[in-house]
């Protein structure tokens, strides 16, 4: 079994082994909740982990993830248009 061990800092992410991913831009004025930010990194980070994508399309996913409910009030989302999450190769959300 492999072991991963990450940081969530306010600039961005770390991972133990000095990788570092950072956040994805967001102005000031477009935070409207921080409640479930870090619960929906960790959600997104799981999902493509759990599927066996590379460390960072699970990274980039859980950014997404993470500032996609930083728009939003109390952790929610919209459920008649869910965010969609596109990955490319290059480690870059499209």
């Amino acid at each position: 079994m492999s072991q991963l061990t990450l940081f969530s800092f306010a600039a961005g992410v770390r991972l133990l082994h000095d990788c570092r991913y950072p956040v994805l831009p967001i102005e000031r004025s477009e935070i409207v909740d921080t409640v479930g930010a870090g619960d929906a990194f960790a959600g997104g980070f799981l999902a493509r982990f759990v599927t066996g994508s590379d460390t960072s399309e699970c990274i980039a996913a859980g950014l997404y993830a993470s500032n996609y409910i930083l728009r939003r009030r109390c952790c929610s989302i919209d459920v008649d248009q869910p965010p969609e999450i596109h990955v490319d190769r290059r480690r870059r959300l499209v």
